[in-house]
């Protein structure tokens, strides 16, 4: 993590396609609470993912971070 560096929704898929890996956001402002997904792939086929994830959390709705873990 770099200080002064960001991403927006854009960049985030451009990633996922990128890295041809989906991206998991789990998203919460205030009491609403969401998973967001970038597709790898740029076909607008909800049925389609890819085997592994990156994971991304978003507690404050401004800046994401990384999850490690995702066990129980």
């Amino acid at each position: 993590q770099m200080v002064g560096t960001w991403a927006t929704d854009a960049e985030i898929f451009a990633t996922a396609h990128l890295l041809t890996v989906d991206i998991e956001a789990y998203c919460q402002n205030g009491n609403a609470k969401a998973w967001l997904r970038y597709p790898a792939s740029l076909k607008l086929d909800c049925n389609t993912r890819t085997d592994d994830a990156l994971y991304l959390v978003n507690e404050d709705s401004v800046h994401f971070n990384v999850v490690l873990d995702v066990s129980d």
